[in-house]
């Protein structure tokens, strides 16, 4: 009955787009057969990637999975775009909608070159202007790719939690994936953050299974993704790898994870600050959360009507300690409830509030470590650990912290999942204890028949 329900709604979905897009062809040509070409190349993709899961079983699951996702999308596109505005979500996607078509002018010889072009961050502009391009205006050729994205996401999520927790905490990650309100949102905007989240997820899963077996092939897509993400943002790649490099250490010492996670995160921040003080690395290649963390912060606050911690200072390594489980709370928790002033806050409730139902899920699955249910998923932990300590440190404002959370939520799905599936395999055992019990108990009050 669910299956078939699925069926129909997909049907329906498929003839309702088949209508736009037969309308919007007779009318722009040139605009739709360029995005449908995009899309088809695109599924081809997202099919090859599904081919990857062999158990057809699960792959049928992963298809209705990204039905459900691909429907949600559709939805939030038509509320953003027809009702609300992007810009109302994510201002960046007017700069990166101008500096594509700036670049496209550049490409074509009608314009300067833009000053931008002498960065190296810059993979996402290029994308912009490539599309710029081939229709002028980037802007829905960017919300298709940043849609088959996020179903990218949810596939590599799910072969992660898969290989560190098995089968039933990756369906669990692929839902949380497929349909958390802001993995959804960010997906459907012409801004970079649907991308980096799937990079640092892939970059995270090759880390994953060169650890349990290294193979060349995932050397190089592993190669790949780093070049990858150092050209969306590449402080990210810094913490990304420090992670790796954390966890991988952290796997090798099992009866002192603690101890190593912590010292590892230290030695990272120390190196960090260290090497932006003494500008081996300097401010333009560190960008955000590597440089001064003091004047990035401060950065962040001015103006912003959500700022927080404005009256910390985190200018010293002490005063960094001693602010450190405040941003934490701030990063990982805001905005809080009874902090919500504006509308546009407002939105962010609902997802506020699930995610803080599914903390206590969070911590039940993180205890695995205590337990080595899973001794790869220390390169999860590793992380975690680096990215939300560094990102604690310099956040200002909620809108920034919300959105800079999401780039490692598939990385928290899988501890999420993780602890769903023990949490309700100790439910069910629970369950049949007690029914056990009393089978056991009626069985004792029934006569018994007189011997013979």
């Amino acid at each position: 009955m669910r299956r078939s329900s699925l069926g129909v709604g997909v049907l329906v979905s498929v003839g309702l787009a088949a209508l736009v897009l037969g309308s919007a062809l007779v009318e722009n040509p040139g605009f739709v057969i360029p995005l449908f070409i995009e899309s088809v190349a695109l599924l081809v993709l997202t099919l090859w990637l599904l081919g990857k899961v062999r158990d057809v079983a699960q792959r049928g699951f992963l298809i209705r999975v990204l039905g459900v996702a691909a429907v949600l999308r559709a939805v939030v596109i038509g509320a953003v775009y027809g009702v609300l505005s992007p810009m109302i979500f994510a201002p960046d996607t007017g700069f990166y909608r101008a500096m594509g078509i700036d670049v496209a002018r550049y490409w074509a010889g009608t314009g300067l070159r833009p000053e931008i072009l002498d960065r190296w961050q810059i993979g996402y502009v290029y994308l912009n202007g490539a599309f710029a391009r081939l229709l002028d205006d980037p802007t829905w050729a960017m919300v298709v790719l940043n849609t088959f994205v996020a179903f990218w996401t949810v596939i590599l999520a799910y072969l992660l939690a898969r290989a560190c927790f098995g089968v039933v905490a990756a369906r669990i990650t692929a839902v949380l994936a497929a349909v958390f309100p802001s993995m959804v949102l960010w997906s459907v905007l012409n801004i970079r953050d649907a991308v980096t989240t799937m990079v640092v997820t892939a970059v995270v899963l090759l880390g994953v299974r060169i650890y349990q077996d290294a193979k060349t092939r995932d050397v190089v897509f592993l190669l790949i993704g780093v070049l990858a993400l150092s050209t969306l943002r590449d402080y990210m790649l810094v913490l990304v790898l420090a992670g790796l490099l954390l966890g991988f250490v952290s796997a090798l010492r099992p009866g002192r994870v603690g101890s190593t996670l912590v010292g590892g995160v230290i030695v990272v921040l120390i190196l960090l600050f260290a090497l932006e003080q003494s500008e081996t690395l300097t401010r333009e290649q560190l960008e955000a959360p590597l440089r001064s963390a003091s004047s990035l912060r401060q950065g962040l606050q001015v103006g912003a009507g959500s700022a927080f911690g404005v009256e910390y200072s985190i200018e010293t390594p002490g005063d960094a300690i001693r602010y450190l489980p405040v941003g934490l709370a701030y990063f990982l928790f805001a905005p809080f409830p009874w902090t919500i002033t504006s509308a546009l806050q407002a939105f962010t409730l609902p997802e506020v509030l699930l995610w803080y139902a599914l903390v206590p899920f969070l911590v039940i699955g993180l205890g695995g470590i205590v337990r080595r249910d899973s001794a790869a998923s220390m390169l999860l932990i590793g992380v975690l650990v680096v990215t939300v300590s560094s990102y604690a440190l310099v956040e200002g404002n909620f809108g920034t912290a919300y959105r800079h959370r999401a780039q490692v939520m598939p990385l928290f799905f899988v501890f999420i999942s993780h602890g769903l599936a023990l949490w309700w395999a100790k439910r069910k055992a629970r369950m049949a204890s007690e029914q056990r019990r009393a089978l056991e108990a009626r069985m004792a009050v029934l006569p018994r028949r007189p011997s013979e």
